[in-house]
């Protein structure tokens, strides 16, 4: 038999070669043959804290404290298994204590920044992160995790700056090239995003992930027909990858051809990320005040902030109490007039799937929902756990989610009129006016004195809608009227990569350079007051715009639009009748050019024309939160039945 010495030593072994359950059987037969000793204490409490185990691993370790006071490798662990229980105060006393242990070790800073970042203290977490940062240099997980704090801190250029210096300094790994990427995606650098996928790619030829990143960096380049080419070309590992399977239904949106059925199609062939446990019953009784919930990331200055702040502002309490759930939420303006609106709010920052479950069941909902649906995938994936009895999606959808845990797909009869029911796995919910109200948010720029000059076109839409089809049909427009220019002006035409590529892709659908005004984006308030630059809104055919033809109606701008089957060419068509400007709908696309060319004599004629759009959109039920949450009300509990 092999002595005490020897079975510890294996026990070592097992632990420092990643097989924790191994050593943890070695060391429960240790303890129960010679007792509790202070090295199997001390011990069981890492294997335990690595085998997942944190609640298990707690009383060990706080025992080892007590047997080992200067270990401060002790105190990290137990300040790291407290976090992960969720017992944040008690995780911060125990590593501000490490830190006085040994004030030099980085990975207690590192440590100490999680837990300040789970507890939403930003400024506090990226002092830690950065103190353990400036010890430990090379050290790429607290380089990642600094970077992250900086974007919750909405420090997104300082991330930006760290991570490429870091890649530049070590070479890059997979993780640091991924998070590059992500993040210059959300900067409107797809030129820079699209470098890192690729370098990504070359570590990892065959990641799902990154090959997924790739295809929707393809698609922010305009370059949709690549990117479905790759999408469709892994369509069978796509039914095996979520990642994969929302790229290429992202990608498909953007496609002229591509039907309702099949958007419906790919979606139910995604597979499900999670296995959650049954959730709350079913309502037995319909409530008086019905119990909501919202979760989201985008609860900033978003889309989704834009159509969700006008409806929590029109709640009637009686009738809904509405409790908000936040993810990496950064503090602005958006974020704080969204948590001021909302009857709860919470922060769910830091946690597990698991945790983050539990929390949202604990609230008791009678109705939860994604405003975003596929867009946070992974936010979405947490419906499988069943959060409330009543699951939908509303608000910034635009497709199915295709997944059995949703119930209902909230929208109008513009977007899914009669017989569209066939490209939807959930049941449709139909708004009597508009699938979602609007708020431009803040203070919207006045109306500037009518333009001189030639007529100025214009689609402030990103380039991906920008199709083939699309710019052809503008190219006619513009022939239509003699001397006529158009302006466009998108985020990712900052990247020259992006500007050479829409120049030629305009030549080659009959539109001269010279005839193109194009511009980058800039702040929300600048983008709104460049409509004041444009005559007429063009809206584009494969994917319609949605906030951008909002925006430009508030900015007193007329939009054509012609639309299409699916949900996403259809946004305009239901902006512009819930408003009563039905006159701007094309029956096909000679209408559309004639529609285009009317209105560029109307505006030449009348130099005001656009000067009572504003009061028209502003007075319509799209602008009206309180009448939009009454009628939201009433097709919930209908829908209940």
């Amino acid at each position: 038999m092999k002595s005490p010495e020897a079975e510890f030593e294996r026990a070592v072994n097992a632990f420092q070669t990643g097989r924790y359950r191994k050593a943890r059987d070695i060391l429960t037969k240790l303890e129960r043959n010679v007792g509790a000793q202070p090295v199997i204490t001390h011990l069981m409490g890492f294997v335990l804290l690595e085998e997942g185990k944190p609640e298990s691993a707690i009383p060990y370790l706080r025992e080892a404290t007590k047997l080992f006071p200067t270990d401060v490798n002790v105190f990290n662990a137990l300040g790291v298994a407290q976090r992960r229980v969720g017992d944040l105060t008690a995780a911060q006393a125990t590593l501000v204590h490490a830190q006085q242990l040994s004030p030099n070790d980085p990975s207690t800073f590192k440590n100490l920044g999680n837990v300040l970042s789970d507890a939403g203290a930003r400024e506090e977490a990226i002092n830690a992160f950065r103190r353990a940062f400036a010890l430990a240099p090379d050290d790429e997980e607290t380089a990642s995790a600094l970077a992250s704090e900086f974007v919750r801190a909405g420090l997104r250029d300082d991330a930006i700056t760290l991570l490429r210096d870091m890649i530049r300094n070590t070479g890059g790994s997979y993780d640091l090239l991924m998070q590059l990427g992500r993040m210059a995606t959300l900067a409107a650098q797809p030129d820079e995003a699209k470098h890192c996928f690729d370098q990504a790619l070359t570590l990892k030829p065959e990641d799902a992930d990154a090959l997924s990143a790739k295809i929707s960096t393809l698609v922010l380049l305009g370059d949709v027909e690549r990117a479905i080419e790759i999408a469709e070309s892994n369509s069978a590992r796509s039914k095996k990858s979520r990642a994969l399977g929302v790229a290429r239904l992202f990608a498909l949106n953007y496609w002229p051809d591509t039907t309702p059925e099949k958007l419906r199609q790919v979606a139910e062939a995604i597979p499900p990320r999670l296995k959650l446990k049954k959730g709350p019953p079913h309502i037995q009784t319909m409530p008086s005040t019905l119990k909501v919930g919202l979760i989201s990331e985008r609860f900033r200055t978003h889309p989704v902030s834009f159509m969700t702040r006008p409806f929590l502002e029109g709640v009637n309490h009686d009738d809904m109490d509405v409790t908000v759930f936040g993810v990496n939420v950064p503090i602005d303006a958006d974020s704080q007039a969204i948590q001021k609106a909302a009857d709860n709010w919470i922060d769910l920052t830091g946690m597990s799937d698991d945790a983050m479950v539990e929390r949202i069941r604990e609230q008791k909902l009678d109705v939860m929902i994604s405003p975003s649906g596929l867009e946070e995938q992974e936010l979405l994936d947490l419906f499988q756990g069943q959060l409330a009895p009543v699951q939908l999606t509303a608000f910034g959808v635009f497709l199915t989610s295709g997944a059995k845990s949703i119930d209902g797909l909230v929208s109008d009869w513009h977007h899914t009129p009669q017989g569209s029911e066939i490209g939807y796995t959930e049941q449709l919910i139909r708004m009597p006016d508009g699938y979602a109200p609007f708020d431009p948010s803040g203070e919207v720029p006045a109306l500037t004195d009518p333009l001189d000059g030639p007529v100025i076109f214009g689609s402030f839409n990103t380039l991906q809608k920008l199709s083939d089809n699309t710019l052809a049909l503008w190219s006619k427009v513009l022939d239509a009227v003699p001397g006529s220019k158009l302006k466009i002006k998108t985020h990712s035409l900052g990247a020259a990569g992006c500007r050479q590529s829409l120049v030629a892709k305009a030549a080659e659908n009959g539109i001269e350079e010279a005839r193109l005004i194009l511009e980058s984006g800039g702040t929300r308030r600048s983008i709104l007051d460049a409509y004041n630059g444009i005559d007429i809104a063009l809206d584009p055919l494969s994917y319609s715009g949605g906030i951008t033809t909002l925006e430009a109606l508030w900015m007193g701008v007329p939009v054509v639009t012609l639309p299409g089957q699916t949900f996403v060419r259809r946004h305009s068509f239901s902006h512009l009748s819930v408003a009563g400007l039905t006159d701007w709908i094309a029956r096909d696309q000679d209408h559309y050019i004639a529609i285009a060319a009317q209105l560029a004599d109307e505006i030449r004629k009348t130099p005001n024309f656009g000067r009572n759009l504003r009061s028209t959109i502003q007075q319509s039920p799209t602008s009206d939160g309180v009448r939009w949450a009454s009628d939201f009300n009433q097709a919930i509990r209908n829908f209940m039945g």
